[in-house]
């Protein structure tokens, strides 16, 4: 756990944390990578995605 992975929405894409996987599901923490709002000001967000949304980073 705690590997950073690519959550992946048709052409759009998303960096997170992985919490866990259970039965084909990854929980995940998204990764906010807007440079503009203020690290104090971002709240996590946790999500639940099919192993089939999600691919390594590199």
């Amino acid at each position: 756990m705690g590997d950073i992975v690519r959550v992946v929405f048709g052409i759009e894409t998303l960096d997170a944390r992985v919490i866990d996987i259970e039965d084909g599901e990854v929980d995940v923490r998204l990764i906010w990578n807007d440079p503009t709002t203020p690290e104090d000001e971002i709240e996590p967000f946790y999500q639940t995605y099919r192993m089939d949304e999600i691919l390594p980073k590199d």
